[in-house]
């Protein structure tokens, strides 16, 4: 195996074990559950955004995104232009409304993937970097030109994956199957971050060996 298939295959397998073990039940507590405090901070610390949010501000983000930026995200049935300009939208409210300190693109993405993770992926520096490495130009903060970027590359991600036999139906997490669709953006995501500069050695402790027998 090459090192870039070996890089797949740690992306693939990470991208599944994190969904399986934290991401499917966050979508699950955000889409169906009270947005309380403590649900808050613990996603907060999974999208590593628990230092960025002070303690004196998360009441008035959990309102916000319970009230606000929820139902908005939960309404769009379809990707496209019109939903990656919602986070753009969101984003800026959330500035405005003087809920973080920083327009907080990146929150707001993750934050419309636990809410619809078939349409958004995250917003995240390292994929951002390996677009641009690619040859994509893609402005502070202009989700709708990342998402652009990113379906564009995941295409050619998913189609080198699959020459390789690296699917979701040859990864069986502890029994479970990832659904394509999922899959395809989530190791998407996970192969960017890895060529953007995120160590592979790190990305293997999502997951262990034992888990896809």
């Amino acid at each position: 195996m090459d090192v870039n298939q070996d890089r797949d295959e740690i992306a693939a397998k990470s991208a599944v074990a994190c969904w399986f073990k934290m991401e499917l039940p966050f979508v699950t507590a955000i889409q169906q559950q009270q947005l309380d405090g403590q649900l808050l901070d613990r996603w907060l610390v999974y999208w590593v955004l628990a230092r960025t949010i002070r303690r004196p501000n998360r009441d008035e983000l959990r309102v916000f995104l319970a009230d606000v930026a929820r139902p908005a995200l939960l309404a769009v049935q379809r990707l496209g232009p019109e939903a990656y300009r919602l986070v753009e939208e969101l984003s800026i409210r959330a500035l405005r409304s003087s809920v973080v300190t920083g327009r907080p693109t990146s929150l707001i993405s993750k934050f419309a993937f636990s809410c619809r993770p078939k349409i958004f992926v995250p917003y995240d520096r390292r994929a951002r970097c390996a677009l641009r490495r690619s040859g994509y130009k893609i402005p502070d903060h202009a989700y709708g030109v990342y998402m652009e970027a990113f379906n564009a590359e995941k295409k050619r991600t998913i189609e080198r994956l699959y020459a390789h036999g690296i699917r979701a139906s040859n990864l069986p997490y502890q029994g479970q199957t990832m659904n394509d669709e999922l899959f395809e953006m989530r190791v998407a995501d996970r192969c960017l971050m890895l060529h953007g500069g995120f160590s592979a050695s790190y990305m293997t402790r999502d997951y262990s060996q034992s888990d896809f027998i």
